[in-house]
């Protein structure tokens, strides 16, 4: 009581001492209703070195390696999982590109967890190999960041203790997803 806090605090202030979550579902709806299928969960794994070790990578730059790609064709449908694990010691990108352009389809979006992370290694990776730029421009713009209902406090639980990671969100949510039992 007594500190001058953001709405953003307070929000998060209230759940802590109710112990309740908040969720504005109008927004969320709003949110999930603009997916347009078939939608595709990407996410990266990268790698980063302080000596670039490939033509046309700078110091410390997150070098996708891997993708995981679940695939939701309609309503109801079974999901598919795609996946690329580059193995060799050699740029992972033009191969992850060729597979990651072989699974991911020209209409849907396209749903990630902090869509800079994604777009920024998409960007890089156009700019590294040319014939995919336009590939991952138009991937670019399909793009849904998932967080956002989190960072607009649409979702506000008090077990996210103010962040609106996936380390601290999806636990919460689906409590048999979590990282902690993780090896």
């Amino acid at each position: 009581e007594g500190f001058d806090l953001t709405p953003k605090q307070l929000l998060q202030v209230n759940a802590m001492k109710t112990g309740k979550h908040f969720i504005e579902i109008e927004q969320v709806a709003n949110f999930i209703n603009e997916f347009e299928y078939p939608i595709y969960f990407l996410d990266y794994e990268t790698a980063m070195s302080v000596i670039p070790p490939f033509d046309g990578t700078s110091p410390y730059q997150q070098i996708p390696f891997q993708f995981s790609l679940h695939i939701l064709d309609e309503p109801g449908a079974a999901l598919r999982h795609e996946m690329y694990l580059h193995k060799e010691n050699s740029d992972s990108t033009l191969e992850l590109s060729k597979h990651l352009a072989k699974h991911i389809g020209n209409k849907g979006s396209i749903v990630t967890w902090n869509a800079n992370f994604e777009k920024s290694c998409n960007t890089r990776m156009g700019i590294i190999h040319p014939e995919f730029e336009d590939f991952y421009e138009k991937v670019n713009e399909r793009v849904v960041d998932l967080a956002i209902p989190f960072q607009q406090n649409w979702f506000v639980d008090h077990r996210f203790l103010g962040s609106y990671s996936i380390k601290k969100v999806l636990p919460v949510l689906i409590p048999e997803l979590s990282y902690k039992d993780l090896d």
